[in-house]
């Protein structure tokens, strides 16, 4: 049995007491500290996101525990058995059955993946009707956000939460080296001159559509602003339709000659040519015209082809949040004789991702370019090095990312930001965020604390 570290016995103490939040950085034995605790219950249920995760941790807590007492609830087992000590299933098999499940069925639940239980999301209501269990939440971040951690606390009755940085004394010493490495590109003029192009048609719509909604639109309140026009009855409504239209197709345009490449670009819209609206269709060839006439390879990829070529003798996860990115950086890495393969969601087959993730395992590929499902869900292995193609604002996905490296062994994170765009602001932010989220953790763990001494002196 693996011997535990003394952050992990203080964690097992408070957690058999208490329903508690474990919040650990990726690597640091969340999933053994659960399996310490539920192993103490008459009957216990284990739920993961997805079906892959469910199947690995059941086959680690059977070699955990030594005795078959465990038994496996997903979609695909048609005779799913509920009597058995330790299950373990995905939250959409839990719910497909709650109604032959007794309320008083399981004594204790682990939820993985715990930032997820918010909203209408399963755990919160598999969380309501086993309202007798006692609880675990397992998550590397719950976030940043104040008002979702209490969600998440009040859903899954939580009232202690356990965290450790990784910057704790008693974390570091058992952590790998993690490598961060940020790298700043500046755009060519091409693409300089296709941004004053997309800026002045953005900053005309904006001139036509401000005013008539009274809102200064900016990034983030686009959604808004389709709101405002969804409440209009006049009849300028349909033509404000088509000019919000072109409006969302120049901004996330945009984001991708900064962030991205033109090659991308391209793709988009070559892909809106079947699916978007009337409005988008009567820019797209114009568009589609001018960035083929502006051909010229975005600095970060160049940047990437280097890193991969000083990285050839181990494997590396190159993230992009764009599947025209993707399928763009897959088509070079092919010109230039990489191993890789694709692993994206979206219409994918969960074989087809388990093909890629296992052609990864064998070593047959050497890079595997992921979409964010490579960031949760997926019982990815851990890599020599992992790049952000592009850095995100999300606390959450950016220590997803950077947990698949330096789990076993040290490794390196590349982070590709383009100078002066939305890239440098996202990094500021997501750093940000982050020390935000351990400050708001700090504080409630505080609050739930201070309850707890009322709870004593009210019964002295």
């Amino acid at each position: 049995m693996i011997e535990l570290r003394d952050y992990q016995k203080d964690i097992i103490r408070t957690a058999l007491f208490k329903n508690t939040l474990v919040v650990l950085p990726t690597g640091l034995g969340k999933t053994l500290i659960a399996f310490h605790v539920i192993q103490r219950y008459r009957r216990a249920l284990f739920l993961a996101p997805t079906k892959p995760l469910v199947e690995q941790h059941s086959k680690s807590f059977r070699e955990f525990i030594g005795i078959d007492q465990v038994e496996i609830a997903t979609g695909t087992v048609k005779n799913r058995n509920y009597e058995n000590r330790f299950i373990f299933a995905t939250p959409q098999t839990i719910m497909n059955d709650i109604d032959i499940i007794s309320k008083n069925h399981f004594d204790f639940i682990v939820f993985d993946e715990a930032h997820r239980a918010v909203g209408n999301y399963d755990y919160v209501k598999i969380a309501q009707h086993f309202s007798n269990s006692r609880t675990m939440g397992l998550t590397a971040s719950p976030g940043h956000d104040i008002d979702k951690i209490w969600q998440i606390i009040k859903n899954l009755r939580i009232n202690m939460i356990e965290y450790r940085r990784e910057d704790d004394p008693e974390i570091l010493k058992h952590l790998h080296i993690r490598n961060i490495k940020t790298y700043m590109v500046r755009l060519p003029k091409d693409y300089n001159d296709i941004l004053d192009m997309l800026n002045e048609r953005i900053k005309i719509i904006k001139e036509e559509l401000q005013p008539r909604l009274n809102i200064r639109i900016n990034k983030y309140n686009v959604k808004e602003v389709g709101e405002r026009i969804d409440q209009i009855e006049t009849n300028d409504k349909w033509k404000l339709w088509q000019s919000y239209s072109k409006l969302l197709t120049y901004i996330h345009l945009k984001e991708l000659i900064e962030i991205q490449s033109i090659e991308a670009s391209i793709r988009y819209l070559e892909d809106l040519k079947d699916q978007g609206s009337k409005s988008q269709l009567e820019i797209v060839d114009e568009l589609i015209k001018i960035l083929k006439s502006k051909q010229n390879v975005h600095p970060k990829t160049e940047l990437l082809l280097k890193i991969l070529s000083d990285e050839k003798t181990k494997q590396g996860i190159v993230f992009s949040q764009y599947k025209a990115q993707i399928f763009h950086l897959s088509d070079i890495l092919t010109k230039n004789n990489i191993e890789h393969d694709i692993l994206i969601g979206g219409g994918i087959s969960k074989k087809r991702q388990m093909e890629s993730i296992q052609k990864f395992v064998d070593g047959r590929a050497k890079v595997l370019l992921s979409s964010s499902v490579g960031e949760e869900g997926l019982d990815l292995p851990a890599a020599d090095y992992v790049v952000f193609y592009e850095s995100i604002p999300s606390p959450i996905r950016v220590i997803q990312r950077m947990g698949r490296t330096a789990r076993t062994r040290d490794g390196d994170v590349y982070i590709l930001i383009t100078k002066g765009t939305y890239d440098e602001i996202s990094y500021r932010i997501a750093n940000k965020r982050i020390k935000m989220m351990y400050q708001n953790l700090e504080n409630i763990k505080s609050m739930l604390m201070r309850k707890d001494l009322n709870i004593l002196d009210q019964l002295k």
